[in-house]
């Protein structure tokens, strides 16, 4: 992780916008003020839908409102601790290529996830796939439905295997069941399962498979889904 201070961003679209924390880590507000109560907790490299910004003038302080689509509440963000994506880090890597002709291909007997345009190979990467008791499905599937930030949580199936993980990135789903490729906070354990069944990558690696792969989530967009659409995926 860094620390990586930013300057404050005030042209937000009315839509939103997505941004990432860009220190070890952040407590969020429940208002914009420095000694208002605290949320929950965020950390490097998770990703939030920005709604507004917000300056305190008998403080001078400066906030970007966040929204958390799961607990349907907003929370508020030192403005220096995050950074606004900007829309050219979200458009289609590789458009030229036809859809078709793109596919990832997970292992995880290896802890491997390879991707290829038509047969070149274009990024091979360790992952954390679902451990035993959560393995990741195999069969063919497709990206249909991808966010930029996912608030993910179990909603304590288990009382010893609850999890409750707010703003994971770059989250490329390819079941129906909330199986995705996604940017992983919370470990660093690439290489051996450990997943309740997604495929964990770091987040510049779910960045990048979230960029390449179909359907592309336009910047003004929180989600997309197109069921029968979406690049392939191959769990063997």
């Amino acid at each position: 992780v860094e620390t990586r201070y930013q300057k404050p961003l005030f042209n937000i679209p009315t839509s939103g916008q997505v941004g990432e924390i860009t220190v070890p880590f952040v407590d969020v507000k429940l208002d914009p003020y420095v000694y208002a109560k605290r949320g929950y907790r965020l950390y490097y490299g998770s990703t939030h839908w920005v709604k507004k910004v917000l300056v305190t003038r008998e403080e001078k302080s400066i906030w970007y409102q966040i929204y958390d689509s799961e607990l349907k509440k907003y929370f508020y963000v030192p403005s220096h601790d995050m950074r606004l994506v900007p829309n050219e880090e979200l458009t289609l890597l590789s458009p030229e290529v036809p859809g078709e002709e793109k596919l990832i291909v997970v292992e995880p007997e290896t802890q491997m996830v390879t991707a290829f345009e038509g047969e070149k190979l274009v990024f091979s990467n360790r992952c954390s796939s679902g451990a035993k008791g959560t393995e990741t499905p195999k069969g063919e599937f497709r990206t249909y439905h991808k966010g930029p930030s996912v608030h993910m949580t179990n909603q304590g199936d288990a009382l010893e295997d609850i999890y409750n993980l707010p703003g994971v990135p770059w989250c490329s789903f390819f079941t129906g069941l909330g199986h995705a490729f996604h940017g992983t906070y919370w470990h660093n354990d690439y290489g051996r399962p450990r997943s309740h069944g997604c495929v964990n990558l770091t987040s510049e690696q779910a960045k990048f498979i979230y960029r390449w792969t179909l359907p592309n989530v336009p910047p003004e967009a929180d989600y997309v889904h197109l069921p029968g659409q979406g690049t392939r995926v191959q769990v063997i």
